[in-house]
């Protein structure tokens, strides 16, 4: 009886040992390993691709009139449509520095557009007297454009504006 009791015994052992095996004291379970069959490059359980999050659209207001303005431009997005407001105030002098003064703000972070400065009178050369880009991250950007012909003067902002909610650019002194 003595001999059936150590057989049984030993056997108790190794089944705890073996129902034991990858055990530990963390209650936490561990997940499966992802598993790629061979041939394939993606994992059968890979989690799927992060969607980009874009912010909602924020809408700037323009400064009000500055002394002196020639021009400016506001683009604003109302139901899903960029709307555009060009005014020219007055022509530009010639003894007379000026500045372009500009801002965006769009969906998404880190969206650009750009600023041209151009002659306004009718059959005057296509060339830009100025250009510049604006971060749409709703801060104002001033940069002077120095001497302006004397004759109307406007303003374009151009780059793909699809998710910016709005935007402007005023030139003054």
């Amino acid at each position: 009886m003595s001999r059936m009791r150590r057989p049984t015994a030993a056997l108790l052992v190794l089944l705890a040992a073996a129902g034991g095996a990858g055990c530990s004291q963390d209650p936490t379970p561990t997940p499966p390993s992802p598993t790629i069959s061979r041939g394939s490059s993606a994992s059968a359980t890979s989690p799927p691709a992060a969607t980009p999050v874009t912010a909602p659209l924020k809408r700037m207001k323009p400064p009000a009139a500055i002394p002196g303005e020639l021009v400016r431009v506001v683009l604003s997005q109302r139901s899903g449509r960029l709307d555009q407001k060009d005014t020219v105030t007055r022509p530009a002098r010639a003894d007379q520095d000026y500045s372009v003064r500009a801002a965006c703000a769009a969906a998404t972070p880190g969206t650009t557009i750009s600023y041209e400065v151009r002659s306004g009178k009718v059959g005057a050369p296509d060339d830009a007297l100025a250009s510049g880009g604006v971060t749409c991250d709703g801060q104002v950007m001033v940069n002077g454009v120095g001497h302006l012909p004397a004759e109307a003067i406007v303003v374009y902002l151009r780059g793909v504006q699809a998710d910016v909610a709005s935007a402007y650019a005023v030139i003054a002194p």
